[in-house]
């Protein structure tokens, strides 16, 4: 079902109509994501516990050992996925390992 979710590309003219009629006032129905700083950035790296690695085989003790280097840079690959609305395919792939 999740997987099927999002496939619908149009929406029909019956259901756009049904949503623009039962709209509520003063409910903004835009969904924007916030730029973040350097520091936020910073921050919440820091706050990451886990030491599993990523699709990319990087862990997060890496990237915080190459962050101050590469923080302005980081933050900017994070802002402007925030901003176009683009993330790579393998941040939206997860790998679940069952524990007998």
């Amino acid at each position: 079902y999740l997987i099927e979710m999002g496939c619908e590309k149009e929406v029909s003219a019956e259901k756009n109509a049904f949503f623009n009629e039962n709209r509520r006032e003063g409910v903004v129905n835009d969904f924007i994501f916030s730029t973040v700083t350097c520091d936020e950035v910073k921050s919440a790296m820091n706050e990451i516990k886990s030491k599993a690695v990523g699709s990319d085989e990087i862990s997060i003790d890496m990237v915080k050992a190459v962050s101050p280097y590469a923080i302005e840079a980081i933050t900017h690959l994070i802002n402007t996925s925030l901003i176009d609305g683009i993330f790579p395919e393998n941040w939206k792939t997860s790998f679940v390992h069952p524990l007998p």
